[in-house]
């Protein structure tokens, strides 16, 4: 049954993380797309991501788990499920761009707009997901 608690937590944890690399992330838009000459803190900005993303993508398979060991079933959290399986694909997308732009440097601005509006999907994403998740969690331990 902890993990009824440690799936939820740690994706909260995780999308407070993507608020912070989001908040870094705007400076870089600001410049790259809009002349505006503002620093961008690459290397927070980067590792903020990443843990958000590699968090969220290892929390949809542990959640996954945690609905089996509970009911024996793969997706029988309806909502919740189905917005995980959306989210996934998103937040992959999101880390590997990432990682590309990360380990491969140089001027670029198609896959930083790309990289950009998949990860503000998934941290949209992550916020209906609390609100889904916090749904099942009433169901499943009354009086929360």
């Amino acid at each position: 049954m902890w993990h009824l608690y440690a799936h939820p937590l740690a994706q909260m944890a995780a999308t407070a993380l993507g608020f912070g690399a989001l908040w870094l992330g705007l400076a870089r838009t600001r410049s790259l797309h809009f002349g505006v000459i503002t620093p961008f803190k690459r290397r927070w900005h980067a590792l903020l991501g990443q843990m958000t993303l590699y968090t969220w993508l290892a929390g949809g398979v542990f959640g996954a788990l945690a609905a089996w060991d509970y009911w024996g079933a793969w997706l029988h959290s309806g909502a919740h499920a189905m917005g995980g399986l959306i989210m996934a694909p998103v937040a992959l997308f999101g880390l590997i761009s990432g990682l590309v732009m990360t380990r491969r440097p140089r001027r670029r601005t198609a896959l930083p707009l790309a990289h950009g509006l998949a990860c503000l999907t998934a941290l949209a994403l992550a916020v209906v997901q609390f609100f889904s998740g916090r749904e099942l969690m009433a169901q499943l331990v009354p009086g929360l």
